[in-house]
């Protein structure tokens, strides 16, 4: 009969971190320690036969009891009559024989096992030794201490818990645990409570509080129902149910709610913010509160559907507004009694209304199965498809492509004196036409004096103006060398000034004449402006202006984006930008996302020579596709030529130093809108020496000078398409009072005006220079075009033109004024 290993006791089957083979080889480790009641003990069978010997037949062993390479069998193995070791094999390595111990029962491998194995042998009989009793009976008084002895109060052991059993399976627990309470009728009624007598209403010492779960535990209650109060039956017992005893308790449920009787939520201790502290019957009569099925105090939110059949009452009495967030759908008949304020679109089948309607903006007439002759709305007996013929080849024809109208910049802009262009080079002197904004605050309100209705007092932010660089000759009638101040700027209607906050925000108006109020040194520090009309909304002190001057102004309609290497394009609904693309227009009311100009400039760039250069990338505003009333869509591209139905309305200057792999952005330019550039009076610098650039133009005599000025038209324009124009004229000295025009009337649109309180008078000395019309003199011009592409024009002139210009018999010019008009 084979030798079993275990006894059919042992419970081997278990998980094998949960038990422990304790061998009865005196010389191995495992047999040793007591593991319980971390894990079973799990004892070999003792061979008992005295001679002899047993043929142990895949004794079960694992890896971890190897010992360095030592194996110690559960039995000794057997020495033959010659004092030989019997044959001993494994399922797994390889045993070195020489090594074999059958005193210590233990062999040794040559090679270890890889997994688990089994080790066959012949087993000499067993022989106890004191050690394995002792720790046998260290095993039994584990066990013991883990029961605990019986009537022993207060010793630790499972016969001392209160334990109560759901499923009682054999008796043998009566004895096991003395005090444990069973509930085995699973398939009855189950009662926890103090006591089986339906009829004993509970007086004070006979009821007792049933607790299930600590603060921190969660309990389930599963099953097809849960009743929490009285019996069914009992009228007379009523139960009070709590759950949550604190304010910031919070109750969840998942089904359905039903209540047989009046259900209230909320009260006077409600820690919600909304809870207004009072009962619905202060606000509403006493029948709604003491009838009503639902009571809540404070703010219902439901995010389901809600039906009512009945009545529905909204009451306010503190000046509250009832919003509703989403769909509203009324199937029957509604009643407003007073005013209705629909805010936002609103979508109606039949509309009838008996009185009169009040559209405080817009109306927009859709498309939709009107009774208009192709199924449009007729708005005041018109089919709306005339409005729209109006709208497409009426009100917008002949618009051109480029920028219509934009949001202007009202922040001060000082000249730019450098270009950054990869076809152009020139700086300091050479740049001249550059646009501005002058930016200051009002030191008073708009006042009136005899003939001038409008008169405005300014004064600059930065205590002088910053007009120009360079001097120009001095005021003759104030006496001071103005330093910075250009006195071409106030020809009548050229300087135009903005409000740019306060109640008249927005006023603009043109300048027709001005007087000194105040100067500092060499500098004008205040002036008073006059205008045709004084703004509806008062102009208070310090609300703050700009100056500019009508097609030189600055524009910034396309501004940096999130990153360095991004822009975008602005518009809102009090300044939108509004793009011509022929007979149409389309109009920008918000900002755009970002449009990325690092892979347009390479693109620019590629195929040049060098690492370092510069490049331009052009903004693109298309209208292929895009509805009348959308905004069209942009695209940055390499290049200024644009597909129909696209226009160019900017451009971006970038700089690189590796061969186009990153770009720092030097310049952004918004393309003008109106297709008109003025640079306006430039003052003409009588030297030729410390001239360092902006809005001054250096006069010369020898040799030929050139300048750059900034028209920013825009590109897909060529030189034939444009009409270009230079004026040149020069002021007189004070001239009698005979000789001035009254001040109602300009006078040939002179550089001073009709205001008869200017320091200077006529003089009557101005000529145009025409730059693109073929000339029929046989005298040279005075000047001509060198340059010419998007947004930059160079003009040359000849050495005498501000030395002694032929138009004028010799009158030197002390201003110059360039004017550049799109031919479409």
């Amino acid at each position: 009969m084979a030798y079993k290993t275990f006894s059919l006791h042992a419970p081997t089957g278990a998980d094998p971190n949960a038990k422990y083979v304790v061998s009865p080889n005196e010389y191995a480790p495992e047999g040793r320690t007591v593991q319980f009641p971390s894990k079973f003990s799990i004892y070999v069978v003792k061979i008992s036969t005295v001679d002899g010997s047993v043929q142990i037949d895949g004794e079960p062993h694992t890896v971890d009891q190897i010992v360095g390479n030592r194996l110690y069998l559960y039995h000794r193995p057997l020495v033959d009559s010659a004092g030989n070791i019997t044959t001993i094999t494994a399922s797994d390595g390889t045993i070195n024989s020489a090594a074999t111990n059958a005193k210590q029962g233990y062999i040794e491998f040559s090679s270890l096992p890889t997994g688990d194995f089994t080790v066959t042998y012949s087993a000499a009989p067993d022989c106890f030794s004191m050690w394995q009793l002792n720790n046998l009976q260290d095993d039994v008084m584990e066990i013991q201490a883990l029961l605990g002895p019986d009537n022993q109060t207060g010793w630790v052991g499972m016969r001392h818990l209160a334990t109560t059993i759901l499923d009682k399976p054999n008796s043998s627990l009566d004895s096991l645990l003395s005090r444990y309470v069973s509930l085995p009728h699973l398939n009855q009624d189950v009662r926890i409570s103090s006591t089986d007598d339906n009829a004993l209403t509970g007086t004070l010492g006979d009821a007792h509080n049933i607790y299930i779960g600590l603060q921190k535990d969660t309990i389930a209650l599963e099953g097809t129902g849960v009743r929490i109060g009285g019996t069914p039956g009992t009228a007379s017992l009523f139960s009070t149910i709590e759950i949550g005893t604190t304010t910031g308790d919070k109750t969840y449920f998942s089904g359905t709610i039903s209540g047989n009787d009046q259900v209230t939520i909320g009260g006077s201790d409600a820690a919600v913010a909304s809870y207004s502290g009072v009962t619905f019957d202060t606000g509403l009569t006493q029948a709604y509160y003491d009838s009503s099925m639902l009571r809540v105090h404070g703010d219902i939110a439901g995010m389901g559907d809600l039906k009512v059949r009945g009545t529905v009452t909204i009451t306010h009495t503190t000046g509250e507004t009832s919003t509703v967030l989403g769909d509203f759908t009324i199937r029957d008949e509604l009643f407003v009694h007073g005013i209705s304020h629909l805010i936002g679109p609103t979508e109606t089948n039949d509309l009838t209304v008996k009185r009169d309607v009040t559209v405080q903006g817009d109306l927009v007439a859709s498309n939709l199965r009107g009774r208009g002759k192709n199924g449009h709305t007729l708005v005041d007996g018109l089919d709306a498809s005339e409005v729209a013929l109006t709208y497409k080849h009426v009100i917008n024809k002949n618009k051109g492509h480029y920028v219509i109208s934009a949001p202007r910049s009202l922040e001060a802009y000082a000249p730019v004196e450098t270009i950054y262009h990869q076809g152009a080079t020139g700086q300091g002197s050479w740049v001249v036409g550059d646009e501005f904004i002058i930016t200051g605050f009002f030191t008073q309100a708009a006042s009136s004096s005899g003939a001038y209705e409008s008169i405005l007092q300014l004064q600059w932010a930065a205590g002088d103006l910053p007009m120009v660089s360079g001097t120009v000759a001095g005021y003759a009638g104030a006496g001071v060398d103005s330093g910075v101040f250009s006195d071409g700027l106030i020809d009548p209607g050229s300087l135009w000034i903005q409000v740019r906050d306060g109640n008249a925000k927005g006023y603009a108006a043109p300048i027709f004449g001005y007087t000194i109020e105040q100067v500092a040194g060499n500098d004008i520090t205040k002036l008073n402006v006059f205008t045709p009309k004084q703004p509806s909304q008062a102009i208070a002190a310090n609300d703050t202006f700009a100056l500019y001057s009508p097609g030189c102004e600055h524009w910034a309609y396309i501004i940096p984006g999130s990153t360095s290497s991004d822009v975008k394009v602005s518009g809102s609904a009090e300044e939108p930008l509004v793009i011509g693309f022929g007979d149409e227009i389309r109009v920008l009311t918000s900002v755009t996302a970002d449009l990325d100009v690092s892979n347009p400039l390479f693109r620019a760039y590629s195929g040049m020579a060098g690492n370092t250069g510069d490049a331009a990338c052009y903004i693109i505003a298309s209208a292929e596709g895009v509805d009348e009333e959308s905004p069209p869509n942009f695209y940055v591209r390499p290049t200024p030529f644009t597909m129909p139905e696209e226009t160019a309305i900017g451009e971006v200057l970038g700089h690189t130093v590796d061969s186009g792999a990153n770009w720092s952005i030097q310049q952004i330019v918004c393309y003008r809108p109106g297709g008109r550039y003025d640079s306006s009076w430039i003052p003409i610098h009588p030297d030729n020496d410390n001239i360092t650039g902006g809005r001054v133009v250096s006069k010369i005599s020898s040799p030929v000078k050139k300048y750059f000025f900034n028209h920013n038209l825009g590109g897909g324009i060529a030189y034939s398409d444009v009409s270009i124009d230079l004026y040149l004229a020069s002021y007189g000295t004070q001239d009698a009072d005979n000789v001035r025009p009254n001040q109602h009337e300009p006078y040939l649109r002179s550089l001073w005006g009709a205001d008869n309180r200017a320091e200077f008078g006529l003089s009557g000395s101005m000529f145009r220079v025409s730059l693109t019309e073929q000339s029929t003199s046989a005298t040279e011009k005075e000047a001509s075009v060198f340059y010419f592409d998007s947004r930059l024009i160079g003009i040359q002139l000849t050495d005498d033109v501000l030395t002694a210009p032929k138009e004028t018999s010799g009158s030197v010019p002390n201003y110059l004024r360039l004017v550049v008009s799109r031919n479409n």
